[in-house]
């Protein structure tokens, strides 16, 4: 008799296949676990799951690094000893100074600008030759005067005070 056709045969391969034993990443696909390429499969189903895992760790560690030097209660509303008119009063005061620091700013803005507008227009009495460097002159008169203006706290070079306007 031909192994070929013979029911003994194929009946004891089948035996010692389901009786043989299987490592736990092929027990998912148990049928072609002796294939190259069902293991193959098999470990890029895991590196895959792996990959996925790795991933969701490393977001949750930056978002963790993130958030460790937050501070979530800002206006400590939810503890109990803090009154909310104590919590209203100080954001109305910080509100005025940001307020008051902006209208500086921007004073110091246009000061800035009349002060270079003025330096151009002195530089053509002048008579200062070439586009460039009268430009450049321009430049660096307005990069001073803002620079002075800044420091000297939204006041004037000359000592009068910019008209503060809400």
């Amino acid at each position: 008799k031909r192994k070929r056709n013979d029911p003994d045969a194929f009946a004891t391969s089948m035996s010692k296949i389901l009786s043989s034993k299987l490592t736990t990443s092929k027990r998912a696909d148990p049928v072609l676990s002796r294939s190259k390429e069902a293991s193959e499969v098999s470990k890029e189903m895991i590196d895959a799951r792996l990959e996925t895992k790795a991933r969701h760790k490393l977001r949750e560690e930056k978002k963790a690094a993130l958030d460790r030097g937050r501070v979530k209660d800002v206006m400590g509303t939810e503890s109990m000893d803090v009154s909310s008119a104590a919590v209203q009063e100080q954001e109305r005061r910080l509100r005025k100074t940001a307020q008051r620091g902006v209208v500086k700013l921007f004073n110091a803005v246009r000061a800035a600008q009349v002060k270079g507008e003025e330096a151009a227009r002195e530089a053509r009495k002048t008579g200062t030759v070439g586009i460039v460097k009268r430009e450049e002159r321009v430049n660096e008169m307005s990069k001073k005067g803002f620079l002075d203006l800044i420091a000297g706290g939204g006041k004037k070079a000359s000592g009068t005070v910019a008209q503060e306007t809400i």
